[in-house]
């Protein structure tokens, strides 16, 4: 038996120590995990020097380093949606 009672829960009939219990992830990692797959992600199939976020991080380069707004960046972004869709 520990401090913290762990071992008289677990010893009980009616509890199983065996139970595992899924939680989803909250919005915040379900996106980090979606930037990781975009990692991985091709633009296309047999494509091997761009994935999807690399291609997004040198449209936000593109943007910061021509000091672009949003408006005129509004283009470009229709343009890699439609192949990103």
């Amino acid at each position: 038996m520990d401090a913290m009672r762990v071992g008289d829960t677990l010893s009980n009939d009616n509890v199983s120590s065996h139970m595992a219990v899924e939680e989803l992830p909250n919005p915040e990692a379900t996106n980090f995990y979606k930037l990781l797959k975009a990692t991985v992600e091709p633009l296309w199939d047999r494509c091997t020097k761009q994935s999807k976020l690399s291609a997004y991080v040198q449209l936000l380069n593109m943007k910061s380093t021509l000091n672009l707004t949003q408006t005129m960046m509004q283009p470009y972004y229709s343009i890699v949606l439609t192949i990103f869709n």
